[in-house]
């Protein structure tokens, strides 16, 4: 019979707590030279060690809000999304750890950490942009959140890059680093085609579809130059003969 005493146990236990990366700690008969009865000790003598295991839960940072679509005239859409204040939070921070890299700031060690407040007056004095920290932080949040709202909340297969519905320089005006922001983004799409009802004997539904067009007028001109570009695409040399004279268009090796 494997005993342990209550103070053996609470003591394991308060060491597997503070320790981030051990989750579980393991009781041998061998360690043990007291013999106290637990409930859920066997009877026998293992052959292997008890484990006793304490479970660790992370809080997750909070989803993504859900954005809203809609649909606009010659396949366009309009995408609304809705940024938390912790994704505006991280947005900013990044761009101020990626700025500081490359700025030098009296007082600051190079690699010390540099208030954002200072970075940003820096930058903003030194580019002539005051909201220069703010745009590239919404370019981030960009970058972040519209992929995933077109293709995968959505299910869009986007033509071209999404853009903007307000000027990002207008935009940054209102962003502020923790605070929820609201974005909207307009790209085109592929039409949706929906195809009639295919009778039985047909393989494909756009078989026997009619459709018109215009005929463009004959130019003249151009089906002269394009029969000409072909003939000296596909023209073959061969010997003039003797005596013969070049004319415009032959070639001559010297």
């Amino acid at each position: 019979m494997v005993k342990i005493s209550h103070l053996a146990l609470s003591t394991l236990l308060s060491l597997s707590l503070s320790a981030t990366t051990l989750t579980s700690a393991f009781i041998t008969p061998s360690s043990l030279k007291h013999r106290t009865t637990l409930p859920f000790v066997t009877t026998t003598t293992p052959t292997h060690p008890v484990p006793v295991t304490t479970h660790l839960h992370l809080s997750s940072s909070p989803s993504s809000k859900p954005s809203t679509l809609k649909r606009l005239p010659d396949s366009a859409v309009e995408i609304t999304i809705t940024a938390t204040p912790s994704q505006t939070q991280s947005a900013y921070d990044k761009t101020i750890a990626e700025v500081s890299k490359s700025l030098t700031i009296p007082g600051f060690r190079k690699g010390s950490r540099i208030p954002p407040a200072v970075v940003e007056n820096t930058f903003a004095s030194r580019s002539g942009d005051p909201k220069g920290i703010r745009v590239q932080s919404l370019n981030v949040l960009l970058g972040e959140l519209v992929e995933g709202a077109v293709k995968d909340e959505h299910g869009l297969d986007p033509i071209g890059q999404p853009v903007l519905s307000t000027k990002v320089e207008i935009l940054a005006e209102s962003f502020a680093p923790g605070e929820e922001l609201e974005m909207v983004v307009r790209c085109d799409v592929w039409p949706e085609v929906n195809w009639l009802d295919a009778e039985e004997e047909r393989e494909k539904p756009y078989y026997g579809l009619k459709g018109k067009y215009t005929r463009k007028p004959f130019a003249q001109e151009k089906y002269d130059k394009a029969i000409g570009d072909l003939k000296d695409k596909y023209a073959v040399l061969s010997d003039m003969e003797e005596g013969g004279v070049l004319a415009r268009g032959d070639a001559c090796m010297v």
